[in-house]
Parts: structure tokens; sequence; C-alpha cells
């Protein structure tokens, strides 16, 4: 059992950001989210045939999304509750019409596999492997389209988690 080497890492790192620190209102309600990252790892070398398998397992916790339209000069001028003026410094104005940090996406889970073998010549140890990366293949949504238009495309996907491959790879310590 000495040459079991099983290492498993639980992050959990705080990404403590400020709810509406986008846009800073002088009534914002101001409060903390906490965002977790949580990441596995463990490895093992089998013995006699000097095979190194790993895995790593990943969780990564949703975006935060948005509802971000843009309203014109015009469509401010003709809406429901018209301004009665033009707006102050520009023409448009982007408005998040959901609360900041009240709506995430999906958990992001994902699996990655490593089989090496371990080859020994003298003063050198060369592993020659393979790597695979997102093993069950999963599609999970990483981005969306937050722009909000009526009868739009608002979270529509617009990146995907890549699908699974492999790598092949050498490496030689002397």
């Amino acid at each position: 059992m000495s040459r079991l080497k099983v290492v498993l890492l639980v992050a959990l790192t705080a990404a403590m950001a400020l709810v509406g620190a986008t846009q800073a209102r002088a009534d914002a309600n101001v409060s903390v989210s906490f965002d977790g990252h949580i990441r596995g790892l463990a490895t093992y070398i089998v013995p006699k045939v000097d095979v190194q398998v790993a895995a790593t397992w990943t969780s990564i916790p949703g975006d935060s999304l948005a509802a971000n339209f843009v309203a014109t000069n015009a469509w401010i001028a003709a809406g429901p509750q018209p301004l009665g003026r033009n707006l102050s410094g520009a023409a448009n104005v982007t408005v998040n019409l959901i609360p900041p940090h009240t709506f995430y996406a999906d958990r992001r889970n994902n699996i990655d596999l490593r089989a090496a073998k371990i080859l020994r010549y003298r003063g050198t140890r060369t592993q020659i492997g393979v790597d695979i990366y997102n093993l069950m293949n999963t599609d999970v949504v990483e981005d969306y389209n937050q722009a909000f238009v009526p009868g739009g495309a608002w979270l529509i996907p617009t990146t995907i988690q890549p699908a699974r491959y492999a790598r092949i790879s050498a490496q030689v310590d002397f």
C-alpha cells in the first residue's frame, strides 16, 4: 500500500462579490454571495505493471444570469409610462430586468481521466500516457445570450462544454 497515493482535494473557493457592484445606487441592497468550486483528484500507480491511473472531478456553480434590455430614447418616449424627455448623456441605457445574483445557470460537473505507462531505463523515467477530458461527454451550457428582446433569443446557449477528447503525451525525467 506504500504505492497507493490518493489525494483528495476539496477546495471551496469563495468568490465573494458584492451584489449590485455593476449598478451601484444609493438605495441598493448590498449583500455578499458565496461561490463554491469543488475539485477532487485521485491518483494510483498499479504495482508490477507500472501504470499510473488518475481521475479529476470538478464541480463549478452556474454563472449568474441577467436579462439585459437596451432601452432607447424612442422606446422610452413611446413606452407604457413615457419619461417626457430624452435620456441625459446617452441615446441608450442598458437595464438588467432581473435583480443581480438571483437567477443562476446549472452547476457544471466534469470528470477527466489519465492513464500512463511508466518506463524506466538507466537513470531516466518516461511516462507515455493518454488523457481523456470530459469523460462523461456532457454538453452543459457554459454561456447564454443575456440580451433581452421581447420575443427574442434570451437565454439561448452561446457556448457549450467541449465534447469528449483525448490527448496523447510523453514525459521524460532525467
